[in-house]
């Protein structure tokens, strides 16, 4: 039978041989297999609480793009169009003119040269149809 011996001043309450005891850890809390298992679990919180915070954040709405700018007024169509006679470029230039040209008093004839102006293709024709309608104005 094996003896009873102390180690570090402390009773043994086992048997054993000449091989020394030491405490035996439960799976998963040992200091090398068992740390995958706590750093896996920590990694794991740390995931869960950022994709919780990020997401569930309600900062700053996403920016909506307005859109090119609508025309009010006779007067905001006037500097549209002068803007159109001097560069030769409709674009976003035309957008909202539809709108106005319904209000006005002589909108037949303005609806016919705003189709005209959005069929021009060189910056020539563009420009001249757009002085022709700043006349009529």
């Amino acid at each position: 039978m094996a003896n009873l011996h102390s180690c570090h001043g402390k009773p043994l309450t086992t048997f054993h041989t000449s091989v020394p005891t030491r405490a035996v850890r439960p799976s998963g809390t040992g200091r090398r297999g068992g740390d995958r298992l706590g750093v896996a679990i920590a990694c794991g919180t740390v995931l869960a609480v950022q994709l919780i915070i990020g997401c569930g954040s309600r900062g700053s709405a996403p920016a909506v793009d307005p859109g090119p700018p609508t025309i009010a007024s006779k007067d905001e169509l006037r500097q549209r169009l002068e803007y159109i006679a001097t560069s030769g470029i409709t674009g976003s230039g035309l957008a909202g003119m539809p709108e106005i040209i319904e209000r006005l008093e002589n909108a037949a004839v303005f609806e016919a040269d705003y189709r005209r102006l959005e069929a021009a293709e060189s910056p020539e024709a563009i420009k001249s149809i757009a002085q022709e309608m700043l006349k009529k104005l």
